[in-house]
């Protein structure tokens, strides 16, 4: 889960830190990790999405036909 925080939370959490760590606190606002960025843009989401789906859809299917057929037994 993705959190964010705005200026006047870090301005509050920077006054409290050694110097070295205000620092890096106020760098991270505004950095991102390219490495990491570019594989969850290149994950093929839509693909996993749609696979699971067909499976869903297949075990749903079947499990209606089970019970039309044991339905018209009873």
């Amino acid at each position: 889960r993705e959190r964010s925080i705005d200026q006047t939370t870090l301005e509050r959490i920077c006054d409290r830190k050694p110097e070295s760590v205000q620092y890096w606190l106020s760098d991270l606002v505004g950095s991102c990790e390219n490495e990491c960025m570019t594989t969850l843009q290149s994950k093929p989401l839509g693909a996993e999405m749609k696979a699971l789906v067909s499976a869903s859809s297949a075990t749903i299917t079947g499990n209606i036909k089970k019970v039309q057929t044991h339905g018209q037994i009873i």
